[in-house]
């Protein structure tokens, strides 16, 4: 009978830990939809829009300025995937951003953001964390990005035309190394 008790203390504790690895009880991880919010660490993350740009749209030629040498151009058979995300902090400390970003085909193809110069005005920054002010949002207030068309702040992708008939898209965000959470939303390409 004593050693009831032990186990059982044990028990709670293993469900209290596989708890804690799944994040925080209120935490949303999943959208089925862009325009929802999903909670990753303190942050919370909505895609406004994707969509496929188009280089030959004057429109669309600001979104692809700052790309990295020898990545500019489009192979036979490649699109330019834009992903239009916000953050917002709702906590009362500054907290970073995401860099970490995959988005996968229904097919399970892989895709990885390209990192674009400081001079796209759009751009997410996938190489640094950009800390957002409590209370605040990033792409920031009054920039070109949160005043732009969109709304959000730009995470570019070479994809394969073909997996463009590959739907639903998921967008994938990884928490920091701090909280190794992801969070999941489904794309309306």
């Amino acid at each position: 009978m004593r050693l009831r008790r032990p186990v059982l203390l044990l028990l709670v504790a293993l469900a209290a830990m596989a708890l804690a690895a799944c994040g925080r009880p209120d935490q949303v991880l999943e959208a089925e939809t862009e325009g929802l919010y999903v909670d990753l660490s303190e942050l919370q993350y909505q895609v406004q829009v994707s969509r496929q740009l188009n280089p030959s749209d004057p429109a669309d030629q600001p979104y692809l300025s700052g790309l990295p040498a020898g990545r500019q151009d489009l192979e036979p058979g490649e699109a330019w995937f834009a992903i239009f995300l916000r953050a917002n902090n709702p906590s009362d400390q500054p907290q970073p951003t995401a860099t970490e970003f995959e988005v996968l085909d229904s097919q399970e193809n892989e895709f990885f953001p390209l990192p674009l110069g400081p001079e796209n005005q759009f751009d997410w920054p996938v190489e640094e964390p950009v800390l957002v002010a409590p209370g605040d949002v990033f792409p920031p207030v009054g920039s070109p990005a949160d005043e732009g068309p969109i709304g959000g702040a730009l995470i570019l992708f070479k994809v394969p035309i073909s997996s463009l008939q590959n739907r639903p898209f998921e967008l994938i965000i990884e928490g920091p190394e701090t909280d190794p959470v992801e969070a999941e939303i489904s794309l309306d390409v």
